[in-house]
């Protein structure tokens, strides 16, 4: 693998991959070639598949971990080997998709309660509002008071240009 760890080497400085990440991707293709017993130029779909399923099922490793392998072959073999990764035909793992943090109401009135800054405090309740009703970022941050009209939590109200506050 001497020749073929240079040009990787080479190939994936000349890509701007960060030295971590060159370090991860030359570690995954030699624990790779070192499993496989024909050359990596030889390599059938079924090999790698069977190399990526024995990851999964026998060492156990998380889907991030896989999908890294999965990133490190396909760049060796279409940048290095100059071989059509689609070919192989190979599918990549899902992304494992987490739920959001839900807070209970009484972690929401410490959160709130936590400043006393009646702007920062307004702030925190539009976005905790409009994040959780599903509104994108920007429009929170681009959005005036008056555009709050009607929004009440805890100790503030907001009403067209002017806030009042219960406390």
């Amino acid at each position: 693998m001497g020749h073929l760890h240079d040009q990787l080497q080479r190939d994936l400085a000349l890509k701007g991959f960060s030295q971590s990440t060159r370090r991860m991707y030359v570690a995954h293709v030699r624990r790779f070639v070192a499993h496989i017993p024909v050359r990596p130029e030889e390599v059938e779909s079924e090999t790698i598949r069977a190399y990526l399923h024995a990851l999964l099922q026998e060492k156990g490793v998380s889907q991030s971990y896989l999908n890294q392998v999965y990133s490190a072959l396909k760049f060796f073999y279409e940048t290095t080997l100059c071989q059509d990764w689609s070919a192989f035909r190979i599918p990549r793992s899902k992304r494992a998709k987490r739920l959001p943090v839900v807070l209970s109401a009484s972690e929401l009135a410490r959160l709130f309660e936590a400043t006393s800054n009646l702007k920062h405090r307004t702030m925190l309740v539009t976005m905790y509002i409009r994040v959780g009703c599903g509104c994108a970022r920007r429009r929170i941050f681009g959005s005036k008071i008056s555009t709050a009209i009607g929004c009440r939590f805890g100790c503030i109200r907001a009403r067209g240009p002017r806030i009042a506050t219960r406390c």
